[in-house]
């Protein structure tokens, strides 16, 4: 995913209320997008993404999907 600027203001909201980083469907599984590094990284460039989903390494961490972070409203 690419950093944008919606992107990064819904990021914000969303680490606001708890959320730690977004999981994304790929045709050959899953990848998590920590939420502070799309704050970090330059609009317009790609966000890291990391193949091992982190979600099942910290059971009390909260995420949520690409989409719910592009629609998210508080």
């Amino acid at each position: 995913m690419k950093a944008t600027y919606r992107a990064k203001f819904n990021a914000l909201q969303a680490m606001n209320d708890g959320y730690s980083f977004i999981v994304i469907k790929r045709y050959n599984g899953f990848v998590s997008v920590w939420l502070d590094d799309i704050i970090n990284t330059p609009n317009g460039e790609k966000v890291t993404e990391y193949g091992e989903p982190k979600f099942h390494l910290v059971s009390s961490t909260d995420y949520m999907t690409f989409m719910e972070l592009m629609n998210y409203n508080k």
